[in-house]
């Protein structure tokens, strides 16, 4: 196991354990920070703190979990100490162009524009709401693994899912059919 191998101070084990799990904490951090050069350095910052407390690390549970932990913390820390400003989607953002209808350029179009208009609409969640709702349904993980990594309460996280779910379809409502 690498984590026995980076314990017992083989370098390689432990690269090899950036390697394989840099892309989730990367992703996760960017949907928490929505910032890539924070999301960089915080990536980095949790590889070390990995590194040193890799002794805690308990076997019985997913080491994703584990690592992504790490990086939730690490995320909150930082959006807590800067008193996280909501994300402003105004700014610079002009309507695309739309080919003619009826074309396979135009339904492809639509398509991204729509995908676009989703990820604008989680980007403006809470970063707990948005966390929640997108290691559920991007990332694919359970109740318990999402509980794990929030270290949040179960039912918590449900609920977190739940207002997500709910903040989201009153975002995409607002901007599919505006009042």
């Amino acid at each position: 196991m690498l984590v026995a191998r980076s314990l017992s101070g083989d370098a390689e084990a432990y690269a090899s354990l950036v390697k394989s799990f840099g892309g989730p904490v990367f992703s996760l951090l960017m949907r928490l920070t929505a910032n890539l050069a924070d999301s960089e350095d915080l990536s980095q910052e949790v590889f070390v703190r990995a590194y040193k407390n890799l002794h805690k690390y308990d076997p019985e549970y997913p080491f994703l979990n584990w690592i992504l932990t790490i990086a939730h913390n690490e995320a909150m820390d930082l959006l807590k100490a800067r008193g996280r400003a909501p994300l402003s989607l105004d700014e610079g953002d002009n309507p695309p162009e739309l080919p003619e209808p009826g074309s396979d350029a135009a339904e492809l179009s639509e398509k991204n524009i729509s995908d676009e208009l989703v990820r604008k609409a989680v980007e403006q969640l809470p970063p707990l709401l948005r966390e929640a709702l997108l290691l559920r349904h991007k990332d694919g993980l359970s109740y318990q693994d999402i509980a794990q990594i929030t270290g949040l309460p179960i039912n918590t996280v449900r609920t977190h899912i739940r207002r997500g779910r709910l903040a989201l379809r009153e975002k995409l409502s607002e901007t599919f059919h505006p009042a």
